[in-house]
C-alpha cells in the first residue's frame, strides 16, 4: 500500500453533528473507486495516459451487449491494456461474464484487487509498455 494513504485506510466518516468535525471509524476495505482513483494518480505521476469507466461492447453481455472497462491504458494513442479493480478480499471468477468480456477486448488485462495491489499493477502495466516499446525499436 501507499504510505501516504496509511493514515486513512480502513476509515469510515460519521456524518458530523451540527458545529462538530466528521468522526473517522476504522473499517474493512476499501472501495473500488478509492483503488481506481489511487492507481489513476499514480499511472499520472508517471506520464501514464489511462481513462476510468470506458464504455466498450461485449458478446459476453448478451442483455445489451455492453460494459464499462474499469481503466484503459493507453500507450502511442492505442490501448495497452485494460484493468478491473476490486475491493480487498474479493475472488473475481476467471471464468465469469465480466471476465469473458475483456478476453473479448483481444488486449492484455489483469484484476487490481485492493489497494494493496495498486503498485503492482503499476509495474504490470509498465512491463507491457517495455515490450511494447522494444518491439517497436526492431
Amino acid at each position: 500500500m501507499a504510505e501516504h494513504l496509511a493514515h486513512v485506510r480502513d476509515a469510515r466518516l460519521h456524518p458530523a453533528r451540527k458545529g462538530r468535525l466528521m468522526k473517522i471509524e476504522d473499517i474493512d476495505g476499501l472501495a473500488e473507486a478509492n483503488v481506481a482513483a489511487e492507481f489513476y494518480h499514480q499511472c499520472r505521476l508517471l506520464g501514464l495516459r489511462c481513462y476510468l469507466e470506458v464504455p466498450a461492447y461485449s458478446s459476453a453481455h448478451t442483455r445489451s451487449n455492453r460494459f464499462r472497462i474499469d481503466c484503459l491504458v493507453t500507450h502511442n494513442n492505442e490501448a495497452l491494456c485494460a484493468i478491473e479493480f476490486k475491493t480487498s478480499g474479493s475472488t473475481p471468477g476467471r471464468f465469469s461474464r465480466q471476465a469473458r468480456a475483456y478476453d473479448g477486448l483481444g488486449i492484455p488485462w489483469t484484476y487490481c484487487i485492493g489497494q494493496e495491489q495498486v503498485i503492482d499493477t503499476i509495474n504490470w502495466v509498465l512491463s507491457l509498455k517495455a515490450r511494447k516499446d522494444l518491439g517497436a525499436a526492431a
